[in-house]
């Protein structure tokens, strides 16, 4: 069931009809390990965004023109298993009315049922991360579901060689054993040739903030140290140009109780608002 947004992210002018991205609060705060609160960022990152200008001076865009409807929060339950499958019936729908949806989380566990639902259409869905976190196991407190085991609930669906992790710096050994011929996994942004490869695969984008330094990025559910600065990240999604084939994305962990002065909130409307850019320019491209 979907709350609609007392406040649209920025000034969307469409409606679901007439747009091609479908933006989707997911606000899901059931399984984090340390901060709790994500389930605030879908409404603060629509606040904020609001105090952005809508004319983006460094590319010459205005937010106005991008073909972006805000579709609300889901309202989830309480129970974890209705929440994953009322996320993954939603993002059918809005693939199904052959659109791209865009997510703001709440925590990183809901890229696993998006994944679930977006390869049902693409088969053949390469997923790229970027999260300070391997996100491989979580043993210390033996949950089967959860933002720390994410990527391995997605490995499970798409395979070998389909997942690839960026600013990776923290995780159990088991989970680096793990990776090897598996997973591509670098703290480092992404190397060219990687892009030339995937350019004309189907791409799934998943950004957990605390890819970032704390002192760039400190309202996160779990920080971690020795991260990106932001335009590290801000110029990655820049190389993302070459694309054929962005089919959805997600921004995750942002945690608003967390974060003085509004800092990360800020950072994820940037965020939402480059990818929206770039979809759009993709869509122009691609007519």
């Amino acid at each position: 069931m979907l709350l609609e947004p007392t406040k649209p992210f920025s000034e969307s002018t469409k409606t679901y009809e007439t747009a091609d991205i479908i933006l989707l609060g997911i606000p899901l705060d059931v399984t984090v390990s340390f901060r709790p609160g994500t389930r605030f960022a879908p409404s603060a990152i629509r606040e904020i965004s609001w105090h952005l200008e809508d004319y983006n001076y460094l590319t010459d865009e205005n937010i106005l023109d991008v073909p972006f409807f805000d579709m609300g929060d889901l309202r989830l339950t309480g129970n974890l298993d209705n929440n994953l499958t009322e996320i993954g019936s939603a993002i059918k729908r809005i693939l199904d009315d052959r659109k791209i949806p865009l997510s703001i989380g709440g925590e990183h566990l809901i890229t696993f049922p998006i994944v679930q639902a977006i390869i049902e259409r693409y088969p053949d869905l390469h997923v790229l991360v970027f999260d300070a976190h391997t996100d491989l196991s979580d043993n210390h407190r033996e949950m089967h579901l959860s933002h720390a085991n994410v990527m391995k609930l997605v490995y499970d669906i798409v395979g070998d060689n389909r997942i690839f992790m960026f600013g990776t710096r923290t995780g159990p050994g088991e989970d680096k054993e793990f990776l090897k011929g598996r997973i591509f996994s670098s703290f480092k942004p992404p190397p060219d040739e990687l892009l030339k490869k995937l350019k004309n695969k189907p791409i799934y984008l998943s950004i957990d903030v605390d890819v970032l330094d704390p002192s760039i990025a400190p309202g996160v559910t779990a920080p971690e140290l020795m991260g990106w600065r932001y335009d590290e990240l801000y110029k990655t999604i820049k190389r993302f140009k070459g694309f054929k084939k962005i089919v959805g994305f997600d921004i995750t962990e942002i945690c608003p109780p967390y974060d003085p002065a509004e800092i990360t909130t800020l950072i994820g409307a940037k965020v939402v608002r480059e990818i929206m850019f770039l979809l759009n320019r993709l869509l122009k491209n691609a007519q």
